[in-house]
């Protein structure tokens, strides 16, 4: 399920109280904070050659984003399910087994820009203030040094059970994920590329379902329509190439596609 695993941190409740207004500073410590203790439950893929490309990648993106003032960070999980996660103050993830679906350049970009596209739209904030147990008490707690221990704990355990965000949300990420890949030059067909990977053979029978996070599974192949019908109504199609330095020998580093 592509799509929820992007998402990867979001929660249907909504908070009781005014959501908070955090600065740039406030969220990237709040970030910083949750990384250090999401980093402690999961294990990071190391290879230089694959870190580099997705460095290099997500930091042209990030120039031509429209938060482009925060110094986003690209970690690989070692997790053969595909998974991505997205944590306030751009900390990015995706999991080995994430990338090793993704076919071509335009693919591995379309899947950073939706995360990125979540960080500026400052989803993954009201999606960790919404969790359960964690309130805008809870995000207070974890900027406020002298008690941040208890509460960073509470909110990465909710982070680990979160599913995935609510539609609207992903309607408003999907248009600035095709918006990022014309803006760096690589076609925006990468975008639903990169769900389509995740279709099984029609012959299969199997549908896939994405799982939003007000509690709806949506079919897949209807989300795949719905982001082509979108591509189209933007008049995306401009000839771009989809692929300006090859990923299929950085793939390969990452072993077979399941």
């Amino acid at each position: 399920m592509l799509l929820a695993a992007l998402a990867g941190c979001a929660s249907a409740r909504r908070a009781a109280q005014k959501p908070l207004a955090l600065d740039d500073g406030q969220e990237r410590v709040l970030g910083a904070r949750l990384a250090t203790a999401f980093e402690d439950s999961v294990r990071i893929y190391v290879d230089k050659r694959v870190q580099e490309y997705i460095n290099q990648l997500g930091e042209k993106l990030a120039r031509l984003s429209d938060r482009p003032s925060i110094p986003y960070t690209f970690r690989i999980l070692k997790e053969d399910a595909p998974r991505g996660v997205v944590l306030p103050g751009g900390y990015i993830y995706a999991s080995v087994g994430l990338l090793r679906q993704l076919r071509s350049q335009c693919e591995v970009a379309a899947v950073l820009a939706h995360m990125m596209a979540h960080s500026a739209l400052r989803h993954p904030v009201e999606a960790v203030e919404r969790a359960d147990g964690i309130g805008p008490d809870g995000i207070r707690e974890i900027l406020d040094r002298s008690d941040r221990a208890a509460s960073v704990r509470r909110a990465a355990a909710a982070l680990r059970t979160m599913k995935g965000y609510r539609r609207e949300w992903e309607s408003d990420a999907d248009k600035l994920t095709l918006l990022y890949l014309s803006r760096i030059g690589i076609s925006s067909e990468g975008y639903p590329l990169s769900v389509e990977a995740f279709l099984p053979p029609a012959a299969s029978g199997a549908v896939p379902y994405w799982e939003s996070g007000d509690g709806k599974e949506i079919p897949l192949d209807k989300r795949l329509s719905q982001v082509r019908a979108e591509y189209s109504s933007m008049g995306l199609d401009a000839g771009l190439p989809c692929e300006q330095v090859r990923w299929e020998p950085i793939r390969a580093r990452l072993g077979q596609a399941p």
